[in-house]
């Protein structure tokens, strides 16, 4: 049925404090064109409706010029009237981490549920209840970064990888600052939080948390081979100068020898493409060599990947 917006209140515990405004201009757009689609919900409130879910459809009614929305009405005590405005939310609406984990404590808490009870119920995976919960133990530094992955923030997953290390307080906020600064992806920061966790010394930890993301230098086992041939003292993370830090790290016995075979390929590709444009190759071979070229290109692409991958 059709209900007048003008009788409609917002729920006085809203799941959703914040909106994506142009995404809110899109939605308004949208029923301008063709109105609203799918029903909102509410229930009555003794002065005529209260939402239970769909505030972003009144809202953008509102700006569309409508005076009346379609709507469902069930008698709903509060604890099903959170538990249904989460639900619809969380599978509808692009729900920020943080109002979705404060969803879900606020139902724990009016209702004495467990994480377990939450899941039989049907709102989410017992594991992903509680990560959101688990989320909300952080400090305020972290929190303020965590969205949906656009630039400089960073997801809740993330978070809890770089929590799951055990690291103290101001190192985990460190690497998400780092994470976020640097949009490095959740498997790169748990490459950066396990690298400073084994780290031997407080400088290394500095280091490891200051030098741009590289995934040799941020490889966990990397940071532990270091420790255990040169202790605290690695003169690796003692150099402040980048650069020379760089030219330190090439010269390890784990990759001097890399870096030495390939310097000296290029250095034969480089004669072998002199001769090529000296007229000395034949189309038939050239194409047949630009084959194997490609061939050994995607081969050196798949084992940078695998030596990306920290498992």
């Amino acid at each position: 049925m059709e209900i007048r917006l003008d009788i409609i209140a917002p729920s006085p515990n809203p799941i959703r404090t914040t909106w994506d405004e142009g995404k809110m201009e899109e939605l308004t757009q949208s029923i301008r064109e063709q109105g609203v689609i799918q029903p909102i919900k509410v229930r009555e409130n003794g002065q005529g409706y209260e939402i239970v879910y769909g505030h972003r459809r009144v809202e953008a009614a509102k700006r569309a010029g409508l005076t009346t929305i379609p709507a469902v009405i069930e008698q709903l005590d509060d604890d099903n009237a959170l538990i249904q405005a989460l639900i619809e939310n969380f599978q509808n609406e692009d729900m920020t981490p943080l109002d979705k984990a404060h969803g879900l404590q606020d139902l724990k808490q009016r209702t004495g549920w467990s994480d377990a009870e939450m899941a039989r119920r049907g709102i989410m995976g017992r594991a992903e209840i509680g990560r959101y919960l688990t989320l909300l133990e952080e400090p305020e530094e972290i929190l303020q970064m965590v969205g949906d992955r656009s630039d400089h923030m960073v997801s809740k997953d993330t978070v809890h990888e770089v929590r799951r290390t055990g690291l103290p307080t101001q190192e985990r906020i460190e690497i998400i600052k780092k994470a976020a600064t640097e949009n490095l992806s959740r498997q790169q920061t748990r490459q950066v939080a396990e690298a400073v966790a084994a780290a031997p010394s407080p400088k290394a930890k500095e280091r490891l948390i200051e030098r741009p993301y590289a995934s040799f230098m941020h490889n966990p086992e990397f940071v532990k081979d270091r420790a255990k041939e040169y202790g605290a003292h690695d003169p690796l993370w003692m150099e402040r100068n980048p650069k020379q830090a760089d030219a330190d790290f090439q010269q390890s016995p784990e990759v001097a020898s890399i870096i030495d075979m390939m310097r000296r390929w290029l250095k034969s590709l480089a004669d072998f493409r002199v001769a090529g444009q000296a007229g000395k190759m034949s189309p038939e071979a050239g194409r047949f060599i630009a084959r194997r070229v490609r061939e050994f290109a995607n081969e050196l692409t798949a084992w940078a990947d695998e030596l990306e991958i920290t498992e």
